[in-house]
């Protein structure tokens, strides 16, 4: 699927039942989500996975960080409470304009849409930490792998990333759903192409572990990786 089909399916996800699509709780669909007991969800993976990162990076800088497919802003806001600013980026308008509903001046927090296959609305060595869960998944892993690169770019040198992906895909291109609905899509790629894909780009795997964001049948896991340099 193009990035302008990702665009337009994410956009339709998001106007009929955005919170749902973050976290597709089957109790919670149709709109079923209380926002602030959502939004505290986001508080408890932030320090699940700032942990983790701590663990194996405890020296990282903490003065700014992205959230990439940040949606409505679930864990943007949650890690503002361990960074001096925080970007949440999106592809969805609708996702955007949610996040920001709860946002203010003084919040250390900002939304940007980007509909493009890169990060280019960011320089450079811009950003201490790189979060992405539950995102990448929804990409054909030449996007993911397109996004992937910008993350190595718009690192800071001593800066880590942490992403999350499948090992596998589970997507059937060929077979969408008969009644037109929006397709969530499920893509993977091997643990073995991000190791060579990482060193490729000359940056250090710090973590690589077995998780459950995709449920127990399909192997998915989390990535830290971190960029050398003074």
């Amino acid at each position: 699927m193009s990035i302008e089909n990702l665009s337009k399916n994410w956009e339709e996800l998001a106007q009929e039942d955005p919170l749902w699509a973050v976290l597709t709780d089957p109790a919670k669909k149709g709109g079923q989500w209380d926002p602030e007991e959502f939004y505290e969800t986001g508080k408890g993976d932030a320090l699940r996975f700032m942990t983790m990162v701590s663990r194996v990076c405890p020296d990282l800088n903490r003065t700014a960080a992205l959230d990439f497919g940040c949606g409505v802003g679930r864990v943007t806001y949650a890690l503002r409470e361990y960074f001096q600013s925080v970007v949440g980026v999106d592809i969805s308008g609708s996702m955007i304009d949610y996040a920001e509903r709860r946002n203010s001046p003084s919040s250390g927090v900002r939304f940007l849409l980007n509909q493009l296959e890169h990060l280019r609305c960011f320089g450079s060595s811009e950003f201490d930490f790189v979060f992405s869960r539950i995102v990448l998944q929804h990409m054909h892993p030449d996007i993911a792998c397109s996004y992937l690169r910008e993350f190595v770019r718009i690192l800071r040198p001593g800066g880590a990333c942490m992403f999350q992906l499948p090992g596998v895909s589970v997507m059937d291109e060929n077979n969408p759903p008969e009644d037109g609905s929006v397709q969530m899509e499920m893509w993977g790629i091997a643990p073995r192409r991000i190791l060579e894909l990482l060193e490729e780009w000359e940056v250090e795997l710090l973590l690589a572990e077995r998780e459950t964001a995709c449920g127990e049948d399909i192997p998915s896991y989390i990535y830290v990786f971190y960029k050398p340099g003074q």
